[in-house]
């Protein structure tokens, strides 16, 4: 998503099990939830594009995925405003309009 600390490492069996919350600035966090593997740890920096884990089904997940979460001030904003740098104009469109749906889940 971007650069940013690594402000939080669990390792759980249930919940969102194996998972990071990043710190980017300005209120914003990312959520990465489900892993199989944690390749970072608390207090570390990152950059956008490093790989931080591995995708995974730890948790209450029933299949593998990434589990992925935007923050802003603390409270869940649509992650779909925050793709636009890696799509064309049509993929943005797409998807935002796919998360506009009731239930739509991107895991």
């Amino acid at each position: 998503t971007g650069d940013g600390e690594v402000v939080e490492v669990k390792k759980k069996y249930n919940g969102y099990g194996h998972h990071v919350r990043i710190r980017h600035g300005f209120g914003y966090e990312t959520l990465y939830a489900h892993m199989s593997k944690i390749l970072v740890r608390r207090g570390q920096r990152v950059e956008r594009g490093e790989v931080i884990g591995l995708v995974g089904s730890t948790g209450t997940s029933v299949a593998p995925h990434l589990h992925y979460e935007v923050f802003k001030e603390g409270k869940r904003v649509n992650p779909a405003h925050y793709y636009f740098n890696d799509l064309s104009p049509e993929q943005y469109e797409q998807l935002l309009a796919a998360s506009e749906n009731a239930n739509q889940s991107f895991d």
